[in-house]
């Protein structure tokens, strides 16, 4: 039998930063970026999409740059990030290109549509979801402090007025990647091009909420404060082995059919399957204003396979969660192809 499931104190530990400046050309993203993490530590490595506007800094700052070309898909921005190991900050400028770029999530789905049959973009998503989630998770589980840059861009609605009559409103500044994005880090802050940052999303309570003229190192010192966790939790010791079971024991008969969790191997990692089944069901949750929690649980797991967190039966258990909540809603699979009949041996082989 496994082990019961119980409660334990929380513990605040040694964190990782996850920050994503947003703003326009010339709003001080990619300065603020080098000022705040120049300061938390002393290897920092640049992944640079903005034709070397990184390197205009570099008699400020020492950091090493790697200019990506296209095409910017987002398993070349994992390979860049694979590159980066060993670094204590890797900044990301920019992630818009990921998205909007030559080559970017946009451009490989409309390829992928034209290739198919159907030409349909909604059949095209299911291909390219699963490589903006890989990109995610990868951000997240990322070794090193992060920051990441996003373009911005003026965003619109089209609504109706008191008397029927069509209007489209200005609804302000939006990051120039998939919706949503900014609330995967830590902190999500947007600059103008009076280089004023503006918190909109914060876990550092002394952040939260701020509006910071030019940002400098006093940023950088209150994420440092904020980061720095309890100390490593010593393990506790391995428990003794329990004496084998006396001929008089009784066990029921379900202790049989299950062994114990102390032989049990090392769990195995989610199937292909597997995966690209939780992102269909997180395909269809993004497209459900109720089935947010659903969503967020499916993003978690998928993140938590990028970092080789999530066994496979831990995926079968959320994909029947999601499942059970999402068919409700009108989710439905697609037919699975039965696997083909092995042929019977010939008589006389040794099968």
């Amino acid at each position: 039998m496994g082990s019961p499931l119980a409660f334990r104190p929380a513990v605040k530990s040694e964190a990782k930063l996850r920050l994503a400046l947003s703003g326009p050309s010339g709003s001080g993203k990619t300065f603020t970026a080098l000022t705040v993490g120049s300061r938390l530590g002393k290897r920092v490595a640049v992944i640079d999409t903005e034709h070397g506007s990184a390197s205009k800094y570099a008699d400020l700052w020492p950091f090493d740059v790697l200019e990506l070309t296209p095409p910017y898909s987002p398993d070349r921005y994992r390979e860049a990030m694979a590159a980066a190991a060993g670094y204590d900050v890797l900044i990301v400028d920019s992630l818009s290109h990921a998205w909007a770029g030559e080559g970017g999530l946009l451009e490989r789905v409309d390829e992928i549509a034209k290739r198919s049959k159907s030409a349909s973009s909604f059949a095209a998503w299911r291909e390219g979801t699963p490589e903006q989630h890989r990109l995610i998770g990868a951000l997240l589980a990322a070794p090193m402090h992060l920051i990441a840059t996003m373009r911005s861009k003026q965003e619109y609605v089209v609504d109706r007025d008191g008397e029927g009559r069509t209007r489209v409103r200005k609804l302000g500044l939006a990051p120039v990647q998939r919706d949503g994005v900014e609330y995967e880090f830590d902190l999500f802050a947007e600059m103008d091009l009076e280089n004023t940052l503006t918190v909109q999303k914060s876990r550092c309570p002394a952040l939260q909420g701020r509006v910071i003229r030019r940002p400098g190192a006093e940023v950088a010192a209150e994420l440092q404060a904020w980061l720095v966790g309890a100390p490593a939790v010593t393990p506790a010791p391995t428990p003794e082995p329990k004496p084998a079971p006396r001929e008089r024991d009784v066990r029921w008969p379900q202790d049989f059919a299950q062994p114990a969790a102390e032989s049990a191997p090392q769990a195995e990692g989610p199937t292909g399957p597997q995966l690209e089944r939780i992102a269909d069901l997180l395909l269809f949750s993004e497209s459900q204003p109720k089935a947010k929690r659903v969503t967020d649980g499916l993003r978690r797991g998928l993140a938590d396979a990028a970092a080789g967190r999530l066994s496979k039966g831990a995926a079968g258990a959320l994909i029947g969660r999601a499942k059970a909540s999402l068919e409700p809603l009108g989710w439905r699979p697609e037919p699975e192809v039965p696997p083909a009949a092995e042929e019977p041996p010939e008589p006389g082989s040794r099968g």
